[in-house]
């Protein structure tokens, strides 16, 4: 069966590989861009690759207004999704904030994901459905060094790049352990997972080092996406295609309910 799966930074790295596998298995395939004209390269490029067109939608993660409009178009414009693959991510080396407070690899690597997911959900539940629609956040071993300090994720006193990026990446990860049930009841499951130490921009540019071959990152995307055996799973972290533990801290659902109750707030006004 083709799906239509959104994937958001996908116009290089491992977002943009797996548009690629996706486009040429000739799904629908909705790519995401901060930049225009490199939106429009990429889907240019997919194109001629794949001889499957494609569709695109731009806007910044960091900025809630430009998040909340880019999903109003989709609303507009697409009948369905099938999967939404939350992979756009950031890692800022100096502390920076977003035109509502919020630290931005913070607000881009996770507070966005919840801002999508809940301006979509009118959008999701509308019509009934034969399969699931799944949800993927890809998260990061990098998140077993975070450190749940609630106010300091969102607004930090001091900073330190890594620990932003650690934390953005735990707060994925008890997001989804939080919303499973409740997505569940709308045939919408969601799983988070860690792409493996892969050579992306991010991995050199951040952390100095080479990792595996960017087709080795798509692989448990893919399998999320695709697979028959995770239809009726939810609520789970993936690493090499199988089920994980997570650190001890994302398990604590007083942690995820206040996590999940002050995000709403942060985004309530782009509802």
């Amino acid at each position: 069966m083709k799906k239509t799966i959104f994937i958001t930074g996908s116009t290089d790295g491992i977002g943009k590989e797996l548009a690629i596998r996706l486009a040429n298995e000739r799904h629908n395939v909705i790519l995401h861009g901060r930049n225009p004209e490199r939106l429009n390269h990429v889907i240019s490029e997919i194109e001629t690759k794949t001889g499957k067109k494609c569709k695109g939608y731009v806007a910044d993660l960091s900025n809630f207004e430009q998040v909340s409009t880019m999903c109003q178009n989709i609303q507009n414009e697409l009948s369905d999704l099938d999967v939404l693959i939350h992979n756009a991510g950031t890692y800022e080396k100096t502390l920076q904030f977003n035109q509502d407070q919020i630290e931005k690899t913070f607000a881009v690597n996770y507070v966005s994901n919840v801002l999508i997911n809940e301006k979509l959900m009118d959008f999701f539940t509308k019509k009934e459905r034969q399969n699931n629609l799944r949800i993927i956040l890809v998260s990061s071993i990098a998140h077993q060094s975070g450190k749940y300090n609630l106010d300091n994720w969102f607004k930090p006193a001091s900073y330190n790049a890594y620990l932003a990026y650690a934390n953005s990446k735990m707060a994925q990860i008890m997001y989804c352990y939080y919303v499973a049930p409740f997505l569940e009841k709308h045939r919408i499951v969601i799983h988070t997972m860690h792409p493996g130490v892969i050579d992306t921009k991010i991995l050199r540019d951040n952390f100095g080092m080479k990792g595996a071959p960017i087709s080795e990152g798509i692989k448990t995307m893919y399998y999320l996406a695709m697979s028959d055996e995770v239809e009726n799973t939810t609520g789970k972290y993936f690493v090499d295609q199988k089920i994980h533990r997570s650190s001890p801290d994302t398990y604590n659902e007083e942690y995820q309910k206040q996590l999940y109750l002050k995000t709403k707030e942060v985004i309530k006004n782009y509802l």
